[in-house]
């Protein structure tokens, strides 16, 4: 199966853009680091009355810190794109589409202190407008793909070749 990607002519992805939303996502990802250091997870986690919570908290922060990486990521690859540092055939790659992240819980949120909060909802909100980017960009370009080639959605895995190889034999 492939999926047809066209940078060339997703109108909505400038470089000015790209620029925009990576300072953006350098400035919150700055402002998650000093937040969620360790120092502070621990001070936050004092106010809570249940030891459950500091867990809750690492992990609402790992979530953000994943979001906030494969967005910069992904506006590394196209600031990369624009800059002539790569092919679009490149860029095209399934290995360089915005990556997947979880979704936070809503009860866990709910219980965190208001600047974990906000960082969890800016995190979210930033990832959510680059997948929608993301999607136009597969929409437009497979409704003109003069310019677009197909980009192979999935690889074959080594490990998924050793292990059918693995599974012929045994049925011999």
């Amino acid at each position: 199966m492939s999926t047809i990607l066209s940078i060339g002519t997703a109108r909505d992805v400038t470089p000015d853009l790209v620029d925009a939303l990576y300072i953006e996502a350098m400035l919150l990802a700055e402002e998650a680091r000093e937040h969620f250091s360790n120092t502070n997870i621990d001070a936050i986690a004092e106010t809570f009355l249940a030891p459950v919570r500091k867990v809750e908290l690492s992990c609402e922060s790992l979530k953000v810190t994943t979001r906030l990486m494969h967005a910069i990521a992904w506006l590394l690859n196209r600031k990369a794109y624009f800059a002539g540092e790569i092919t679009e055939r490149q860029l095209r790659n399934h290995s360089r589409m915005l990556g997947r992240a979880n979704e936070s819980e809503p009860d866990v949120i709910a219980t965190l202190d208001p600047q974990s909060r906000y960082l969890v909802h800016a995190s979210q909100e930033l990832f959510d407008r680059l997948k929608r980017l993301e999607e136009r960009q597969m929409n437009i370009s497979q409704t003109d793909n003069s310019n677009a080639l197909p980009v192979a959605t999935e690889q074959a895995s080594p490990v998924r070749e050793m292990q059918e190889k693995l599974r012929q034999s045994l049925t011999l």
